[in-house]
């Protein structure tokens, strides 16, 4: 006689676990149909099974990402707050030192005045009196410069823009850093729109602006070299263009040219050196006038272009009534 044949036998996915042994001992009481309802549930069972077990390993990764994202979150905010901390002692700093050093440049400068009033001076007087006046408004601008990165770093410079003509601005920036070109016998030549262009901007950070990039060209041109302005119109915006035949610069720095305290090429025909401070302050200033500013260079002795791109004013009354008061001044 053969043995009985085991639910098991005829159901393999009923072989393990306490479930499929008491469903093993109802298999002579239940249907065969009934019998593949419990394996299929059985089945389902064992992949709810699976699939939470799956689910716990997946909560124990998202806990511990989530508690390395916490600390992360907190050493990030720790390094923040201690920059913000730097900042503000490197800021406090700059203006303290920008104070001590313009105390004694006063009378410095009132000295070198009164050397040039002194009768009978001789041209050898004179000529020191010169090299001292240069020297004065020099340090001048490197002090404004230093006071102007303490206050653009803590947010506290704020631009005023209005319609203004760019004319002026650019002939105010050239009357600034002329002296200093005729000192050295550099040519500048300007190529300028012959209609007025008005732009939205604060005249005396502009003024600043391409005063700062005529004096970087004239530091890096040699004695007697040339330098070129120019202004073109490109779609709504104008572009102006400060171009010298200067020393140039290598590609590795044209990167980092308009970081803080990046300082150009040196050379024996540069030997007034900077602290690399002028070109961070005009970015900032020209960003604030949602504008843009460029370098361009070949190389060492190729000389360099900067380009400043500004968006001109879309106001056609405040243009008709900037232009109006022209005409009538």
């Amino acid at each position: 006689m053969a043995s009985p044949v085991k639910m098991s036998d005829q159901f393999p996915g009923l072989t393990s676990d306490p479930l499929s042994g008491y469903i093993e001992e109802l298999g002579p009481l239940l249907s065969r149909g009934k019998m593949e309802e419990l394996e299929d549930e059985l089945e389902r069972l064992r992949a709810i099974v699976e699939e939470s077990s799956v689910l716990k390993a997946v909560v124990m990764q998202l806990r511990d990402a989530n508690k390395k994202q916490i600390l992360a979150t907190n050493r990030a905010q720790k390094i923040r707050d201690e920059a913000k901390e730097f900042n503000r002692r490197q800021n406090e700093f700059l203006v303290i030192l920008v104070h001590e050093l313009r105390n004694p440049l006063a009378p410095i400068g009132m000295a070198a005045s009164l050397l040039e009033s002194m009768p009978n001076a001789t041209p050898q007087l004179i000529k020191i009196q010169e090299i001292i006046n240069r020297q004065v408004k020099h340090m001048a601008r490197l002090l404004d410069d230093l006071m102007d990165v303490a206050h653009i770093t803590s947010g506290e410079v704020a631009v005023l823009p209005e319609p203004i003509l760019l004319a002026n601005v650019l002939q105010e920036a050239i009357d600034i850093v002329q002296w200093r070109l005729d000192g050295r016998r550099q040519l500048l030549h300007a190529d300028l729109p012959t209609e007025p262009v008005v732009i939205d901007g604060d005249q005396i950070r502009l003024i600043q602006v391409f005063s700062n990039l005529l004096i970087n060209a004239s530091k890096f041109t040699p004695d007697g070299g040339n330098i070129s302005i120019t202004a073109t119109h490109v779609q709504k915006n104008i572009l102006v263009a400060i171009k010298d035949d200067g020393m140039g610069i290598r590609a590795s720095l044209l990167p980092h040219l308009f970081e803080l305290f990046t300082q150009g090429p040196r050379s024996e025909a540069c030997s007034e050196g900077g602290l690399g401070v002028g070109l961070s302050v005009v970015r900032n200033l020209v960003r604030m006038h949602r504008g843009e500013v460029d370098v361009f260079s070949d190389g060492e002795d190729q000389g360099s272009t900067f380009t400043v791109t500004l968006p001109l004013c879309t106001d056609l009354n405040s243009v008709r009534f900037l232009l109006g008061q022209e005409k009538l001044a």
